[in-house]
């Protein structure tokens, strides 16, 4: 399957901060990601059929690993 990963970092969950998401599969937002990646790749043909939205509020960085993105 190809994913779409706009932040993919490695942060350390266990001490401090909230991580929270919400997954779509119909609605706006499968509206919203659709057209978003169309305008931006306009060579693919591409329809969002699932959009995981998620944040992470506070949450700090792992700092064993040496990269931060």
């Amino acid at each position: 399957e190809d994913i779409i990963a706009p932040l993919w970092t490695d942060v350390d969950v266990d001490n401090n901060g909230i991580i929270s998401y919400q997954q779509y599969s119909s609605g706006s937002v499968l509206t919203q990601a659709t057209q978003d990646i169309n305008q931006y790749f306009p060579d693919l043909s591409f329809t969002a059929n699932w959009v995981l939205v998620a944040t992470w509020d506070k949450v700090a960085y792992y700092y064993h690993t040496g990269t931060v993105s």
